[in-house]
């Protein structure tokens, strides 16, 4: 009896001891995310790169259904979309200089026969729709009925 004691007790005790572990590991999104700064983008860079999994799993819940281009504002925040381009052109912040966030991000909205190449297509694609929306917010009107505006003057 008390050897089945003794090992319930040893059991016990690992499975705190595990479940403390887990909880040092558990991430706080909503002190995390969305990144509002370049600093920031540097500070989760160097998270991702401590504890790949536990970010790649927050990408996964926080990305729903893997589409990067409806929910990169959830990672990113449109004032800082607004700051950066993927390649870093025109002197704005390059997101290609984040590795470890860019592994995460693709590792998260991974499917089958998506390359790396298709996520670098897929992201460029999701910071233009974002800075678009973020562009005509303010707009009375759509920016193809301001181009239809043009007043023709003839002379004669």
């Amino acid at each position: 009896m008390e050897e089945i004691q003794n090992i319930i007790l040893n059991t016990n005790s690992k499975m705190i001891a595990l479940m403390e572990q887990q909880r040092r590991n558990m991430l706080t999104p909503k002190s995390d995310f969305p990144m509002t700064t370049p600093e920031s983008l540097i500070e989760i860079d160097k998270k991702i790169s401590e504890t790949p999994n536990n970010y790649i799993q927050l990408f996964k819940t926080v990305l729903t259904h893997g589409e990067i281009g409806k929910n990169i504002e959830r990672i990113i925040s449109p004032e800082l979309i607004m700051q950066m381009n993927y390649a870093g052109n025109f002197d704005k912040v390059a997101l290609e200089k984040f590795d470890h966030l860019n592994l995460a991000l693709f590792e998260a909205t991974k499917r089958e026969g998506r390359s790396f190449i298709d996520y670098r297509t897929e992201i460029r694609e999701a910071l233009q729709k974002a800075k678009n929306r973020k562009g005509n917010s303010g707009q009375k009107f759509s920016p193809l009925k301001k181009r239809c505006n043009i007043s023709i003057r003839f002379q004669w």
